[in-house]
């Protein structure tokens, strides 16, 4: 059995691997969105950016220093493949991360 896991929600990727599903038996493949490995801190800060809140806003609301809100900031967007606040804020939307 091979499992193939998902983190494109394109649906040109979608449509080909069912196509590929359907045509071999022995593949499964799983959708996985990449939020779904991050650490709850790492969520509560995603939320508040794309809530738009500043690195100070929520340092200041999590009573966490600066500092560590900003390298939070950075893991995401590396660990999302991300470029900036607004990717950020997009990508939260779209997965429906905002309270």
């Amino acid at each position: 059995m091979i499992r193939i896991v998902v983190a494109d929600d394109h649906p040109l990727v979608r449509d080909g691997l069912r196509y590929l599903e359907a045509d071999e038996p022995d593949i499964c493949v799983v959708a996985e969105t990449p939020h779904e490995h991050l650490a709850e801190r790492e969520l509560a800060v995603i939320r508040l950016l794309g809530g738009g809140r500043t690195v100070s806003e929520i340092a200041e609301q999590l009573s966490r220093n600066r500092k560590t809100i900003s390298t939070y900031r950075a893991r995401l967007l590396e660990k999302l493949s991300l470029c900036n606040n607004a990717d950020l804020a997009r990508y939260a939307v779209k997965h429906q991360l905002l309270e």
